[in-house]
């Protein structure tokens, strides 16, 4: 079923600091307001120079890591008859492993489990292949994105100061300005990552969020390492680091203040999926107080075996389980590209 657009599943998107969504929404904001600032404070040439690399950059920045891993799992994986959706996490624990075949939703998917179970080697080297490719390839894309901004826009600037020209619109009294000066800041500033006018591996396997951090530290090393001056790295260090912070750090951050804040204050945890925290039979559990039984019977189990079990068995019936399901805690099984089911769990995952 298609999750109801609500103030709950926007809030739980917007606060799951392991979505690319938040992100894409920062980004968004930041790369319009410095494209705006360019064609305001520059010309028009600025203007589409800053949408090129801010848009070009975003594009690449949220949509090559994924779009990468795609292609491999329908190529690579497809080519040795491997399920690309099985985490390979699963083989850490032989006891998971038994129970994901177990509980396996359909036959296919316990067949593919097993085969992959086979071929653990080659799953793995495979998995983590399609990490690095698919990191560099998007690290890569960003570069030939920059190669091509740089061309195209010299080639704007020559082509606009050959039309001046005939124009005589570089006459400066009766000396004319030398192309080679009026071009030499776009050619100090070549490898540049814009044109400026006026002046734990597993952790990063599996977040996406994470994942990214990889692309931007390569963005941000060269264009911090191709500064044309003191000032130039100055200005980029400020930039990039601004960004880091307020990207990465800061909605965690802020996040965690205002829960302890709820906590000290009002009494009040907050730090729960929007979804939970507005789900009737939650808020009934607190007040009948069959939270606490609920609770317990999710603590007696014990190993992290024994808890997998309890949450991938149809026949579980426990409130934590559920709003676990409910927040993406547990992967539901997708019965198509937008949908998921409400009651089947994907053994294939981990969690």
């Amino acid at each position: 079923m298609i999750s109801k657009l609500t103030a709950s599943t926007i809030y739980s998107t917007l606060g799951n600091n392991s979505s690319l969504i938040p992100l894409g929404i920062k980004d968004v904001a930041n790369s319009c307001g410095l494209t705006a600032a360019s064609y305001i404070a520059g010309d028009k040439l600025e203007g589409k120079d800053r949408f090129i690399d801010e848009f070009g950059t975003q594009a690449i920045w949220l949509g090559g890591i994924p779009a990468y891993k795609y292609l491999l799992d329908k190529t690579l994986f497809k080519h040795f008859k491997l399920d690309s959706e099985i985490d390979v996490r699963l083989f850490k624990d032989k006891k998971i492993l038994t129970l994901a075949k177990q509980f396996a939703p359909t036959e296919e998917i316990k067949q593919n489990i097993l085969t992959a179970a086979r071929k653990q080697k080659l799953f793995k080297s495979l998995t983590m292949a399609k990490f690095i490719a698919s990191t560099a390839l998007t690290a890569l894309s960003y570069f030939g994105l920059t190669k091509f901004r740089h061309n195209y826009t010299e080639n704007q600037i020559k082509k606009d100061y050959i039309e001046n020209k005939k124009k005589n619109a570089y006459q400066f009294g009766s000396r004319e300005v030398p192309f080679s000066s009026k071009f030499a800041a776009v050619h100090k500033n070549k490898n540049a990552s814009q044109v400026s006018f006026s002046g734990g591996i597993q952790d990063f396997m599996f977040n996406p969020v994470k994942n990214l951090m990889i692309v931007d530290g390569v963005i941000t090393s060269e264009r911090l390492s191709h500064s044309r001056n003191p000032q130039d790295f100055m200005g980029y260090a400020i930039k990039e680091g601004s960004f880091w912070a307020f990207m990465y750090f800061a909605g965690p951050l802020i996040a965690k203040a205002l829960e302890k804040h709820a906590e000290v204050n009002h009494k009040k945890s907050i730090d729960l999926d929007a979804r939970v925290i507005e789900n009737e039979d939650f808020k009934n559990a607190f007040k009948d107080g069959s939270i606490k039984t609920q609770l317990e019977i999710f603590k007696s189990n014990k190993t992290n075996a024994d808890i997998y079990k309890f949450a991938v068995n149809p026949k579980t019936d426990n409130l934590i389980i559920e709003m676990a399901k409910k927040s993406d805690v547990i992967p539901m099984l997708k019965t198509s590209l937008f949908k998921k089911s409400d009651t089947i769990v994907d053994t294939r995952k981990i969690y």
